[in-house]
C-alpha cells in the first residue's frame, strides 16, 4: 500500500500495510492513498476489522479520519434500515497515539454520525 519514509514520490507512498487472513483484515497505518488501494486491489473496505496505528505521526495517521468516514458513508448511512453494519472496527495504538486520534475524531465529527 506504500512502502516509503516520510517523503512521497510519484511512485511511493508514506507506509502503509494491509494483511488479509483467513478470519482477519487488517491495516497497519493509514497513509494518505491507503484508502485507493484498497479500493484498488477490489478489497471491500467497509469490511475492515482492525487497524494497528504504530505511532503518531501524520503521515502514519493522516488519513484515518477520511477512511472512517467512508467506511461509515458506505456500511452505514448509505446501507437501507436493518442492514448496516454493527461489526466494531478495531482501532489499536499506544495511548499518546489513541490520544491524538480521538482528538481528531472529534475535530471532524467522527464520532457524531450515526450508528
Amino acid at each position: 500500500m506504500g512502502t516509503s519514509a516520510a517523503l512521497n514520490s510519484l511512485t511511493r507512498h508514506n507506509t502503509s500495510l494491509f494483511l488479509q487472513t483467513k478470519n482477519s483484515h487488517i491495516l497497519v497505518d493509514c497513509n494518505g492513498v491507503c484508502l485507493q488501494r484498497l479500493i484498488g486491489i477490489n478489497f471491500d473496505y467497509e469490511n475492515l476489522e482492525h487497524i494497528f496505528l504504530t505511532h503518531r505521526h501524520l503521515d502514519h495517521i493522516g488519513a484515518l479520519s477520511v477512511l472512517m468516514q467512508q467506511v461509515w458513508l458506505k456500511s452505514c448511512h448509505y446501507k437501507p434500515a436493518g442492514q448496516e453494519r454493527t461489526a466494531p472496527l478495531h482501532i489499536y495504538a499506544n495511548k499518546e497515539t489513541i490520544t491524538l486520534v480521538n482528538s481528531l475524531f472529534e475535530l471532524f465529527g467522527i464520532y457524531d454520525h450515526p450508528r
